[in-house]
């Protein structure tokens, strides 16, 4: 193993899936952090995806008592696999970016107690009236995972899954994780060791965001590079056709998106 790295020390990159987090492993690998050597379009690193899905799916956490010590190790043995394929070259740390470490932050916190977190959010009006993301749509067993969870949680009926629009089940799922994280992090992590981004930021202010990014890790201040960012997606017009869209989204994820800093969008 590349001794630059410390085992106990990963960044995790992790947001709300479909949230723009590709942006975050652009922003990781160019500092650069060590993000893995098999990564997909999204900037994914897939070494991770079927431990990270097996709790996920097990309902494996400290609180219920599921994540034992051997998933800790297990975790801990990925981790050697997966710096034993890093380049021979000098890296600021190592970590990964997976939308569907959001559900296990406190078990990665149990077994890489020097874990930062960075967490990419963004608005839910604009996230949830855009596509939607496995997590919120049960043709796919992460959705059959989450969304009843997600129903649940919020005390909704999840035999009304199946007839709710697209956009709602997008806000439920938002809710439920961003929620989790942000709570868990409030009461749990220190500013040394969770970072919220907002996505708004990056697009408006980049070199702000990698000057916070740097002053997090404890690297030296970089300009940002180009970030492939579609700008037509990006730029959301709403008209009055949404307005009860929007307020069905704030009314499920407001105090959340508030405490993220985000104000309800008012239609004129």
């Amino acid at each position: 193993m590349n001794n630059v790295f410390d085992i106990d020390s990963p960044v995790i990159l992790t947001g709300r899936g479909g949230s723009g987090t590709r942006l975050l492993s652009e922003l990781l690998q160019d500092i650069p952090v060590f993000i893995g050597s098999r990564i997909n379009a999204s900037g994914d690193a897939l070494d991770w995806v079927q431990l990270s899905r097996e709790i996920l799916f097990a309902d494996a956490t400290l609180e219920n008592g599921g994540f034992t010590r051997e998933l800790a190790s297990r975790f801990h043995r990925q981790a050697e696999e997966f710096l034993s394929r890093a380049p021979k070259k000098t890296y600021q740390g190592w970590g990964w970016k997976l939308p569907e470490m959001i559900f296990s932050i406190p078990e990665m916190i149990y077994t890489f107690p020097g874990a930062k977190i960075i967490h990419l959010v963004r608005h839910p009006v604009s996230l949830c009236l855009r596509r939607t993301h496995i997590s919120s749509r049960m043709d796919n067993k992460v959705g059959q995972t989450v969304l009843p969870r997600a129903y649940k949680s919020l005390g909704l009926d999840v035999a009304s899954i199946s007839g709710r629009e697209e956009y709602f089940n997008n806000a439920v799922s938002w809710q439920y994780q961003v929620n989790r994280l942000i709570e868990f992090a409030d009461t749990n992590l220190g500013k040394d060791q969770y970072l919220m981004v907002k996505y708004e930021d990056i697009i408006s202010d980049l070199e702000g965001v990698m000057g916070e990014i740097c002053a997090f890790l404890g690297t030296d201040i970089r300009k940002p590079p180009e970030l492939g960012i579609d700008h037509q997606r990006t730029n959301q017009c709403f008209d009055i056709s949404h307005t009860q869209q929007i307020q069905n989204i704030w009314s499920i994820c407001g105090p959340t998106a508030e405490s993220a800093g985000y104000e309800k969008i008012t239609l004129t």
